[in-house]
């Protein structure tokens, strides 16, 4: 955790990327991934908030709506069931979808991909599919102004 932190701290900070918030919901604690997503943010020259494992996605929502990220990145590793995976991703198209896109990525989210689909929440095979992502939302700003 430490190498990936420290590697983030040699990007100059950017000012004008997108705004991308990074986390693990509530009983996630694997936070290696969502970490990894924000450094690959970073490099994309995204202004990155990262909040970390185990956050509660009330929690999540009262950040996005001080902020208004761009977009928010959630990594889940650990497995749920279907009814846990239906229950979060209602909770995220309630409380962070009106506010901003949610992209998910995780071996459980890879297991429940077709329940994030069908309440819109992006869902991330892999960090290649996350990286054509952060560049297209960093490219198609840079020419819509």
């Amino acid at each position: 955790k430490q190498k990936i932190f420290s590697a983030m701290n040699q990007f100059r900070t950017a000012d004008e990327g997108p705004i991308v918030v990074t986390a693990c919901p509530a009983n996630e604690w694997h936070e290696i991934a969502a970490m990894t997503a924000a450094y690959l943010c970073r490099a994309r020259g995204c202004r990155v908030h990262y909040l970390g494992a185990n956050l509660p996605i009330s929690e999540l929502a009262t950040y996005c709506d001080r902020i208004r990220p761009a977009c928010v990145l959630l990594s889940v590793t650990v497995g749920g069931s279907s009814d846990e995976a239906r229950k979060l991703a209602q909770e995220l198209a309630a409380k962070i979808l009106p506010m901003s896109p949610v992209g998910l990525g995780g071996q459980s989210i890879q297991a429940h991909a077709e329940i994030f689909l069908r309440e819109n929440i992006i869902v991330f095979q892999d960090l290649k599919a996350l990286d054509s992502f952060v560049f297209s939302l960093t490219h198609l700003r840079r020419y819509k102004g």
